[in-house]
């Protein structure tokens, strides 16, 4: 009997750049295969003492633009702007009230600029802190940036679950999701097919139940994000996602279900 075609999927460690955990979390992930992907924090504390070990693991790895919009850090004594709490970008979206276009236009291109001197070349996708890019007022002015002749990045990550994946990933879907990935989808643009790894962050179920549940019902070529980090003093669920993923049975999961880990790159996702 023919064995069954290896279903593609995309396993993304979001907010690297965070802090040093996440830093190290990611690289090691990425060098044993247990992840394909990172989104960068290019303002983040931590990026610039780890970005020469993220790009040794290039190659079959996606490195991606995490845009920030919402978080401040003042290492470097700048606060950039626009800085708004996450909240105020919803409801400004939802009320169609003016955004600073300029302002968030100049930023996204910055946050490119800033990812190219850290990697020399262009992110292979984007996708959003706290989900930022998919809301009205932003999605727009990212969508024209990044497919436009210049950049050409081509990817930008879907927060659309294909079934329920529980409340927290249906409001999260709400807030856009549908909009950017239809406009992403006109412009040329290409995007995951699914979308999961949404949770309240608690221990109460195990990582490994959550992700076989994912896994399970996650279509080719889909996405599952993760927020690994190697510290100990770390959030639990955070630490208990990286002791997972660094696990035999994340392995034998990916082989049980068929799953083919691959990065979240416009050659990946052209074939859809």
């Amino acid at each position: 009997m023919t064995a069954p075609s290896p279903r593609r999927v995309s396993v993304c460690a979001d907010d690297f750049g965070r802090n040093e955990s996440a830093c190290r979390a990611a690289i090691e992930l990425a060098a044993i295969g247990a992840i394909s992907a990172t989104s960068v924090l290019v303002d983040g504390p931590a990026v610039r003492g780890f970005a020469s070990g993220l790009r040794e693991q290039d190659g079959q790895f996606a490195l991606g633009l995490h845009l920030n919009l919402t978080e401040s850090w003042h290492e470097d004594g700048v606060v950039r702007a626009p800085r708004r709490p996450f909240a105020a970008w919803v409801v400004a979206g939802i009320a169609r009230a003016a955004l600073p276009a300029s302002a968030v236009r100049q930023e996204i291109r910055r946050q490119i600029d800033v990812f190219g001197a850290l990697f020399q070349r262009l992110p292979d996708f984007v996708d959003g802190h706290e989900h930022v890019h998919q809301l009205p007022g932003v999605r727009e002015l990212l969508l024209e940036e990044i497919a436009g002749p210049a950049l050409q990045i081509g990817v930008v990550r879907s927060t659309v679950p294909r079934r329920w994946r529980g409340f927290k990933a249906a409001l999260i879907g709400a807030l856009g999701a549908r909009e950017l990935e239809r406009a992403a989808l006109n412009a040329g643009l290409h995007c995951n097919s699914d979308f999961a790894g949404v949770y309240d962050f608690s221990t109460t179920v195990s990582y490994g139940t959550r992700m076989h549940t994912w896994l399970a019902t996650l279509a080719d070529q889909g996405l599952v994000m993760c927020h690994p980090e190697a510290d100990s003093g770390a959030e639990l669920a955070r630490v208990a996602e990286y002791n997972w993923l660094r696990s035999n049975q994340w392995l034998e999961l990916i082989d049980a279900q068929h799953i083919e880990l691959a990065p979240f790159s416009r050659s990946r996702t052209e074939t859809r």
